[in-house]
């Protein structure tokens, strides 16, 4: 896994956007994926238990849906 000082100071990382449009794009894929596991982790401590963890209190995933985030990077699906 790259840590995120090895990341900022990527010089081949930066190259690889060629306009102000692929930043974005990235900026909001990674802001998805974030709170994609930060929905995740809330729902493992609410519960208790991990994905697809068999548990003894009755507690359980069944399922997810899909939901409309607004932020200052647009509307996006998690």
């Amino acid at each position: 896994m790259t840590s995120k000082e090895d990341l900022l100071n990527n010089k081949d990382f930066y190259k690889s956007f060629k306009n102000g449009e692929d930043l974005t794009s990235f900026f909001k894929e990674l802001h998805k994926k974030a709170v994609e596991h930060m929905l995740d982790a809330e729902l493992d401590s609410h519960l208790d238990n991990e994905k697809h963890e068999k548990t003894t209190n009755g507690n359980y995933r069944n399922g997810h849906g899909t939901k409309k985030i607004k932020s200052s990077f647009g509307e996006s699906e998690t």
